[in-house]
């Protein structure tokens, strides 16, 4: 009798921890998209902080005259990391 009321306490004692480690997980998981969202909104923050400052905008035109004038600037690759962080956002966004 005893045995049997250890093996139950054993499989009860089993599915408790097994349901907490479910709890801990889905804890977990929702820390993770919560930090996500919060480092998003902070990097949409300074992207459009950059893209409104004048040293952007003046390097966007010299850029855009640049190529309009089939020449190669150096600042393009600026431009183009900036452009790239906003798909990276997003992508991850979406």
């Amino acid at each position: 009798m005893n045995e049997a009321i250890t093996a139950w306490a054993a499989v009860a004692s089993a599915l408790i921890a097994l349901s907490g480690v479910k709890v801990a997980f889905f804890a977990f998981k929702n820390q993770v998209k919560s930090l996500a969202v919060s480092v998003s909104a902070d990097l949409a923050l300074k992207l459009a902080d950059n893209f409104d400052s004048e040293v952007s905008i003046a390097r966007r035109g010299r850029v855009s005259n640049a190529f309009l004038n089939n020449l190669k600037i150096a600042e393009a690759d600026d431009v183009f990391d900036f452009f790239e962080q906003v798909g990276f956002l997003c992508v991850r966004a979406s």
